[in-house]
């Protein structure tokens, strides 16, 4: 298990503090919505600032929309505002759907949400990441993902649940949110707590996604540029084949 904390603008986080204190992972709001232009003012300085910490770092984006389409370009958007960073993010990105998102797509469509259409925009949003690259999953809490969801039609993404209690949820998710707006030490502002129960960093870079090269493309790029050699006559080859 991985202990954790996400934030977004205005956290006044300390991460080396966060480091030794026995934190993990960060995971970091990158922005909103369709357009890359709402990327999230602090994002940047978040993701170097705990990635010279030492700790794991994961991003997540917030969707408004109210069209198939305007979902699909929330990922555009994510992905332009995250792609500067690919090969420095080891944990998931993630959609995070939830009140606001519902409200928005009520008030701007002139429908009410349903579950094929939230289930939908979640699924379009998600495979448009994954062929970006990215490892990708989606964060909601125990209310939507029951009664806003199909949640069945939505296993292919990793979960992150939020349910702010001591005990951890009954639900399977292999990230817990466990509490919300918290005060900790090493931050000026609130943060949010959460548990993870898989080895994201090692399982995203054996796959080779979020930028990651695979372990075995490295080894084939380092038996190219230096295990070759110059034989008499001009002829290149690997010392395993001298």
């Amino acid at each position: 298990m991985m202990k954790g904390i996400d934030i977004s603008t205005g956290g006044g986080v300390d991460f080396h503090s966060l480091k030794k204190a026995g934190y993990d992972f960060v995971i970091a709001r990158a922005g909103w919505g369709s357009y890359a232009k709402r990327k999230d003012a602090d994002f940047h300085n978040n993701v170097m600032q705990a990635v010279s910490a030492g700790l794991h770092v994961g991003a997540y984006w917030f969707m408004y929309f109210k069209t198939l389409p305007e979902a699909q370009q929330n990922a555009v958007a994510f992905n332009e505002v995250i792609a500067p960073y690919r090969g420095t993010l080891d944990m998931p990105v993630y959609f995070d759907y939830e009140g606001d998102t519902t409200r928005y797509y009520t008030q701007n469509s002139g429908k009410a949400e349903t579950k094929d259409v939230a289930t939908s925009a979640l699924t379009v949003a998600g495979f448009q990441m994954e062929k970006f690259g990215w490892y990708t999953g989606y964060y909601c809490n125990l209310d939507y993902l029951k009664n806003h969801f199909i949640e069945e039609e939505l296993t292919h993404f990793t979960r992150w649940l939020a349910l702010w209690s001591s005990r951890k949820p009954d639900t399977p998710c292999d990230m817990w949110q466990s509490a919300g707006d918290t005060r900790i030490t090493e931050a000026r502002g609130k943060v949010d707590l959460d548990e993870c129960y898989k080895d994201f960093p090692s399982v995203i870079k054996q796959l080779g996604l979020n930028g990651w090269q695979k372990e075995e493309q490295k080894k084939e790029t380092k038996k190219k540029w230096r295990d070759i050699v110059l034989l008499e006559g001009g002829t290149w080859k690997y010392k395993d084949e001298v």
